[in-house]
């Protein structure tokens, strides 16, 4: 559309011609709507963070445990072993108490291990927040470049003046 006729007076900023924004607004639209997407992703890796905290704390808090369970079981293998020597143990007690310490000792690997994928899990969840917050930071741009191209669809004056001889009609591309 045209705003203006020949020899009609403007002030800066008027608007002089509109061009049909429709695939500009569609496209700005679209690239809001994968901004909003991205930045609900990056809340949910946030909160898969946050979430991973207690995770290692209790892997950590596991470890403790099993590494006291180690020691009262190494403690007891190391009696029943002096007992043995003493009659006054029998080799299926000193089984037992070698049973309990091998089992005690693979509690405390295991609970390590759950430490190190705990973190390793933490880790991934931190690397894939700062690429979501990339791709969100390149969207934005897409963004903002929609909103510069649909800013384009309104012709306006650049400066008081009055129009001459328009050179556009509406319908005109």
């Amino acid at each position: 559309s045209v705003s203006i006729s020949d020899n009609q007076p403007v002030r800066t900023g008027d608007l002089l011609a509109t061009i049909d924004n429709g695939d500009y607004k569609l496209a700005f639209d679209a690239a809001r709507r994968k901004v909003e997407t991205q930045n609900s992703t990056i809340h949910r890796i946030a909160a898969q963070v946050a979430a991973q905290a207690p995770v290692i704390e209790q892997a950590r808090a596991q470890l403790a445990s099993a590494e006291a369970d180690a020691l009262r079981a190494a403690a007891e293998f190391e009696r029943a072993t002096n007992l043995l020597h003493t009659f006054n143990a029998t080799p299926q007690r000193v089984e037992q108490a070698r049973a309990d310490r091998d089992r005690t000792a693979a509690a405390v690997t295991s609970a390590r291990a759950a430490i190190s994928g705990a973190s390793a899990t933490l880790a991934v969840l931190q690397a894939q927040k700062t690429e979501a917050e990339s791709t969100r930071a390149e969207l934005q741009t897409a963004l903002d470049r929609a909103e510069r191209d649909l800013s384009f669809t309104e012709v306006r004056a650049a400066f008081d003046g009055v129009v001459g001889n328009k050179a556009v009609q509406p319908g005109q591309y």
